[in-house]
């Protein structure tokens, strides 16, 4: 799908793409060596498609770190982006409206951000209820729920340092989720 470049600075196709669940795009992780963002790329390409073409795709919302997750119906993309590094980068819930697949290579959603949190230290995760209507994620040592209006509860903060978190799922009725976390000691 992709042609990357070897020269510095040339974003680079991470792996592990996700069709929608419409199957009309592909999303998939991009980075630079330095940020991470996320592409939309059409999977009736012809020809292979250049990396640079996806570099403004995300619309300036790079990050060091970034997990995404397609709604149950695939018409919107949910990014979850921080810096687990330094834990200076705000860590943010965007959500995006996936246009339908037409001739173009790339898709440009319609990005806004939902959720802002004070920075992570630790990695992130996120799921999508089965409904569409929510949104799960944990970060640092915390587990969120949102509601795609914006209404954003805080379900649960650990006083323990250094979490792991291993899963992250919704109950096939919607009525709950599973977390899974380990304390790194």
């Amino acid at each position: 799908l992709l042609a990357t470049s070897e020269e510095a600075g040339s974003p680079a196709i991470l792996p592990g793409p996700v069709w929608s669940p419409r199957g009309d795009w592909i999303a998939c992780y991009l980075t630079d060596g330095s940020a991470t963002w996320v592409g939309l790329i059409n999977p009736g390409l012809t020809e292979p498609l250049s990396s640079f073409e996806l570099w403004g795709t995300f619309g300036g919302r790079e990050s060091p770190e970034l997990e995404f997750i397609w709604s149950p119906d695939g018409s919107h993309l949910a990014v979850l982006t921080t810096d687990p590094s330094l834990g200076q980068q705000t860590t943010i819930l965007h959500t995006g409206d996936v246009p339908l697949s037409g001739n173009d290579p790339v898709a440009h959603p319609e990005w806004q951000s939902l959720v802002q949190l004070e920075p992570a230290v630790q990695f992130i995760r996120l799921a999508w209820s089965p409904d569409g209507r929510r949104i799960a994620f944990v970060t640092g040592s915390e587990i969120w729920e949102v509601d795609v209006s914006g209404e954003t509860v805080l379900r649960k903060s650990f006083s323990m340092p250094e979490l792991e978190w291993t899963t992250l799922e919704w109950s096939p009725d919607g009525r709950g989720f599973l977390v899974g976390v380990e304390w790194v000691y």
